[in-house]
């Protein structure tokens, strides 16, 4: 069976593997826990994208989280946070972490790369509105989406908490 959500108030690691971190929409990025880099303790969760060819829509985008049977609980006011490591020569148009309901309401908090830095850990966060119902989670993750041509190369992300 996939392993347990972490508790409340915990946060994903990925010291010893992916957790159930995976690629959303099985679109072939490869998602696994590695030692290259961390923003804390020994391992992030490395996760692989290769778009190159891609131009706009789904191809250009990568969905990267865990699925309805892996999702936590959240509630109104809560934030959900995660370090994000861009390599330097990315070709990212933008990047946001996101939950999704099973009715399909979302929520994210987009950002364009050309505002983050490359080479260093930026903490990206989301805040869960009045309303939204987070009991009955469909996917909790980060999004990347491409610049058109695509491109090739891994990002990290480490540290992710609610």
């Amino acid at each position: 069976p996939p392993p347990p959500p972490p508790p409340p108030g915990r946060n994903y690691e990925f010291e010893v593997d992916a957790q159930g971190w995976r690629d959303l929409k099985d679109q072939g990025s490869l998602v696994r826990s590695s030692d290259t880099r961390s923003f804390q303790g020994r391992a992030s969760l490395a996760v692989e994208i290769d778009t190159r060819g891609s131009t706009s829509g789904d191809a250009a985008q990568r969905y990267i989280g865990v699925p309805r049977d892996l999702t936590p609980t959240v509630s109104p006011g809560q934030t959900m946070s995660v370090r994000l490591w861009l390599p330097g020569g990315h070709n990212l148009l933008g990047v946001q972490p996101f939950m999704v309901t099973r009715r399909g309401d979302w929520i994210g908090n987009w950002q364009f790369t050309d505002n983050l830095p490359s080479n260093a850990w930026v903490e990206l966060r989301v805040t869960v509105p009045p309303g939204f119902d987070g009991s009955r989670l469909e996917w909790l993750g980060v999004q990347f989406q491409t610049k058109p041509g695509g491109w090739q190369g891994a990002v990290h992300l480490d540290s992710v908490a609610y």
